[in-house]
């Protein structure tokens, strides 16, 4: 059977600020995670509990979709070119980090015709009609767990059960 597909290109950080016009930090992790598996970045675990990921930027892939500009935001900050970062070591640049890429999130749906304004976070017709296409996009991917094998949900679509919280 055929995996469920996401609709209209959304990307999973879109998820959040289509949804509920606001990008929380499950939206930025969805999309490390998202970049990881379109081999932009390489995130491995340390083994410890306490900030154990370390993270590596990987050489960019040859037959991949290039990251948009949230996404290369997202890269340049979370993987400093020429060695690996810890989580642990990002937090004290957090709050700088996190608010350059909730802003090009929202530049990115305002773009896309799904946001009327970047200040005001309003759907457009567009966007409602997508935040439906998504809540039956996240029913689909509770039957395919429910109904197949929960690994079903790792591979392309790990990112998005993420941020619907049927992954861990």
């Amino acid at each position: 059977a055929e995996l469920p597909v996401p609709p209209g290109g959304v990307r999973p950080g879109h998820l959040g600020v289509i949804a509920t016009g606001q990008v929380v930090l499950g939206d930025i992790a969805a999309t490390a995670v998202d970049l990881s598996l379109r081999g932009w970045l390489q995130i491995e675990s340390t083994g410890s509990e306490a900030g154990g990921w370390v993270l590596t930027p990987a050489e960019p892939p040859q037959d991949g979709q290039d990251p948009l500009e949230y996404e290369r935001v997202l890269l340049e900050w979370l993987a400093r070119p020429g060695y690996a970062t810890s989580l642990a070591s990002l937090a004290a640049d957090l709050p700088a980090g996190l608010a350059e890429v909730r802003e090009g999130l929202v530049r990115d749906a305002v773009h896309h015709g799904w946001l009327r304004r970047l200040h005001h976070h309003e759907r457009t017709k567009a966007g409602e009609e997508l935040a439906g296409l998504l809540r039956a996009f996240r029913q689909e991917l509770r039957s395919a767990r429910a109904e197949r094998d929960p690994e079903i949900l790792d591979g392309e679509l790990l990112p998005y059960a993420l941020h619907f919280g049927l992954a861990r």
